[in-house]
């Protein structure tokens, strides 16, 4: 301790202040905004004066700010000036020969801020080389306002980034601008840039919008896959209903039809219950899609096809997804996709965690869960005796040594039935259920009587 007011070279020494009062300033051309607010609330705080102060402590301009703790002051910045502000026993300082804010380590990117702005629009941003680009604009001020009717520059530049065109265009009714080119026909394909400026001159562009100009054919026929089955039964063949035409009207006559089907475990299987999950998501289905018709369509553009979907019935909801392709004559296909799926019964056990699945439920606590059987519209069903199992899967981890990986390490499986109980869930109801975890993994597994699924 050493005594008040004296102060020595070899010590260091800070001020501070305890104050309640937080200070946020934004510096304009020629104005200054202040915002105050409250540090240990962070409402804002009225009634704080305001004072600029120079290097000799003399006022250069004061204040007070509103209700809302805001005010403007007509006060151009100088790093050797600071700010005051004061209310009751609280003072807060804001020195102007520090950094405002230091964005050193932060990517700051795009053009330099504007008095005005070009707001630009297409009708759309995939062209072919040959066809008329077609662009508008608008000139506004930072409010949005219309400003003062002047010129404004459109520049067209190529993917390798080579000047392509540019053309002054006037103003319209409104500060509205528009302008078109056509894009040869040989025009290198790619992303190309239209830039708006006011300066001709100008390096930077006021706006700038990207143009794709690719080689792409729109299509030329219409593709309709469609089978009065809304789900299946297991073992049901798929009724597929396909027609294609085109697009002038004239059907797709005689032209080839393939089509390939994917399976995959559908545990979400009704659109009305899209939280609840059914069946066992890791049911052995094939992996690879399976080419299931390869034919043509009639005179009128139809076909009618019965698909098998399945060799084996599966003990949980699998969606069958069909992938049809109409082709042309010159071998060009246009692509639909057909989605069923196959109930293995009439009614199903859906579950709904209610944690967050992907951090999952806390240990050492309960996992809390909803149960209810519903069919596929989604009508919610009672049931009685539902056999409730709780499984813990453990891992045992062991290292291991061979020759072409060296040491790392495995696992051992095994699975503990930690408790049991038996539900009876309510017709129109879910019922919850609470169950005691540790760390680990879980499985959770009903066994519906009625179906005699799990």
């Amino acid at each position: 301790m050493r005594q008040p007011g004296r102060f020595e070279d070899e010590l260091e020494t800070s001020f501070y202040f305890v104050s309640d009062i937080g200070v946020h300033t934004r510096m304009y051309k020629d104005k200054m905004f202040v915002h105050t607010a409250s540090l240990k609330t962070g409402d804002a705080l009225g009634g704080v004066e305001l004072s600029v102060l120079d290097e000799s402590g003399n006022t250069v301009v004061s204040g007070s700010v509103d209700s809302s703790g805001n005010a403007m002051l007509a006060y151009q910045l100088k790093a050797a000036h600071v700010l005051v502000a004061r209310a009751g026993r609280n003072v807060s300082m804001v020195p102007f020969n520090q950094p405002a804010l230091d964005l050193s380590d932060f990517a700051v990117a795009g053009r330099h801020e504007s008095w005005f702005d070009v707001f630009a629009w297409s009708g759309r941003d995939l062209y072919r080389p040959g066809e008329t680009v077609r662009m508008s604009a608008l000139l506004r001020d930072n409010d949005g306002k219309p400003i003062k009717p002047q010129p404004l520059f459109a520049t067209l530049k190529q993917p390798d980034g080579r000047l392509y065109a540019q053309e002054k265009l006037e103003p319209k009714e409104l500060g509205y601008f528009e302008w078109s080119r056509e894009i040869p026909a040989d025009a290198p394909t790619g992303r190309w840039q239209v830039e708006f400026r006011l300066d001709p001159a100008s390096k930077e562009a006021t706006q700038s919008m990207s143009l794709r100009i690719e080689e792409f054919l729109p299509e030329r026929m219409k593709l309709d896959l469609s089978a009065a089955q809304d789900q299946l039964k297991p073992g049901e063949a798929l009724k597929l209903e396909v027609q294609g035409d085109y697009l002038y009207g004239a059907p797709a006559a005689e032209n080839r039809f393939t089509a390939r089907l994917t399976l995959s475990a559908d545990v979400h299987p009704v659109e009305t219950l899209k939280d609840y999950f059914f069946g066992d998501p890791l049911i052995e289905l094939p992996k690879e899609a399976k080419d299931v018709i390869d034919g043509k369509l009639d005179a009128k553009g139809h076909l009618s096809e019965e698909v098998t979907l399945l060799d084996e019935t599966k003990p949980a909801p699998v969606a069958a997804v069909l992938s049809g392709s109409l082709y042309e004559t010159g071998g060009r296909t246009v692509t639909r996709t057909l989605k069923r799926t196959i109930w293995p019964a009439p009614e199903l056990v859906g579950i709904r965690p209610l944690f967050d699945v992907e951090d999952g439920a806390g240990a050492n606590g309960n996992a809390s869960f909803e149960l209810i059987r519903s069919n596929a519209a989604g009508d919610m069903l009672g049931g009685s005796n539902l056999k409730l199992t709780l499984v813990r899967e453990l891992r045992d981890y062991h290292w291991i040594w061979d020759q072409e990986s060296g040491w790392h390490f495995n696992y051992t499986e095994s699975f503990e039935n930690t408790e049991a109980r038996e539900i009876t869930i309510e017709a129109g109801k879910a019922t919850r259920i609470d169950v005691p975890v540790q760390w680990g993994g879980y499985r959770i597994e009903v066994l519906d009587p009625a179906t005699g699924l799990t």
